[in-house]
């Protein structure tokens, strides 16, 4: 299957990129892998069906429903600097359901930049993306997504990791374009100074419905978790979820989510959960929503900008999001993905 020029271009806008210095790729096209290349000494990279035929373990971590994906393993104390890339494509088929799955050996490293989309000849689509994520012993995956869909496209992500002692796992989500609904609430467990960072930026817009969350078990001594939100809201549904529960001591967790409303025909939801079973624990939460203030757009407009550009230079400043512990690299391409999305009225 080859990809057409329109294809190509719809990739390069969510972080598809020939020219980036990468580790290694895997894209797939609707149920097919289209590239699998590894680049790193030390990082086994396969489709799913032949990581099962080649290591039989491999299938303790997979259901007999799960379909074609990549699995990913980085060996005992392989730190792969150049980011990884992955993307699921639908080009042809408009339902796609696939399985990943990511092991991190001791003292690993790995960034993965996920850009999944969908053709712009597909009018509605289904994906179904489930994952596995286990990061052993003082390993760090990050982890981020520059997704776009479509106006009628439906996404439902199911995430499992599991971080086991001294590890991180830092997760960024990012959707800036129209979508019918996404549903997602990765599920994290923390084991002894283990922690993890669960960042969402998104964009709502009209009858769409977008429920983004997370609920990370605080199981070790002295792990820690950040659940990070921000959201602009054009129209549409927009529930913002965090739980972390506190199952030992000396361990801290922290959920925030701010949102701008610029539409009295939108619905924003918070729904913060903190719950402890030890009392030597800090659990906080902090939520705000709120309007774009009239002085900061006719500030802008005495400087020669229209309203428009005003009000877009706001909202992308606004999105712009400080996320501890991934790479430069990952950080431009966020940025590139907000500076190219035509935000504002």
């Amino acid at each position: 299957m080859n990809l057409d020029k329109n294809d190509i271009e719809r990739l390069k806008e969510v972080g598809v990129d020939e020219d980036l210095q990468k580790a290694g790729e895997f894209i797939q096209i609707d149920h097919s892998p289209f590239s699998c290349n590894i680049l790193q000494e030390g990082v086994i990279l396969l489709p799913l069906s032949e990581a099962i035929k080649k290591y039989k373990w491999v299938k303790d971590y997979v259901n007999e429903d799960d379909v074609e994906g990549y699995f990913l393993w980085v060996k005992k104390g392989v730190k792969v600097k150049k980011p990884f890339q992955t993307c699921a494509f639908m080009k042809e088929e408009n339902v796609q359901n696939i399985f990943n799955l990511i092991i991190l050996e001791e003292e690993s490293e790995i960034n993965l930049l996920s850009s999944c989309t969908i053709s712009s000849f597909v009018d509605s689509a289904l994906h179904i993306g489930k994952s596995k994520y286990v990061i052993k012993k003082n390993a760090k995956l990050t982890y981020t997504m520059i997704h776009m869909w479509g106006e009628n496209v439906e996404v439902y992500p199911k995430t499992f990791v599991e971080v086991e002692e001294g590890g991180e796992f830092v997760s960024t989500y990012v959707n800036l374009y129209k979508v019918k609904r996404i549903i997602s609430n990765p599920i994290c467990k923390l084991q002894q100074n283990a922690k993890a960072s669960f960042n969402s930026i998104i964009v709502s817009y009209p009858s769409s419905y977008i429920e983004m969350g997370g609920e990370v078990y605080l199981e070790g001594e002295n792990s820690r978790a950040d659940i990070v939100s921000r959201n602009v809201i054009y129209g549409g549904e927009n529930i913002a979820k965090g739980r972390i529960i506190a199952k030992n001591k000396e361990v801290s967790g922290h959920i925030e989510c701010e949102s701008l409303l610029l539409s009295n025909e939108a619905h924003m939801v918070t729904i913060p959960i903190l719950e402890s079973f030890n009392k030597d624990v800090r659990l906080t939460h902090e939520a705000a929503v709120g309007k774009i203030a009239k002085e900061e757009i006719e500030y802008l407009m005495s400087k020669g900008i229209d309203e428009d550009s005003a009000i877009s230079l706001i909202v992308k400043g606004f999105l712009k999001l400080e996320i501890e512990g991934i790479s430069e690299d990952l950080k431009e391409k966020i940025q590139n993905a907000i500076n190219l999305s035509k935000l504002g009225f």
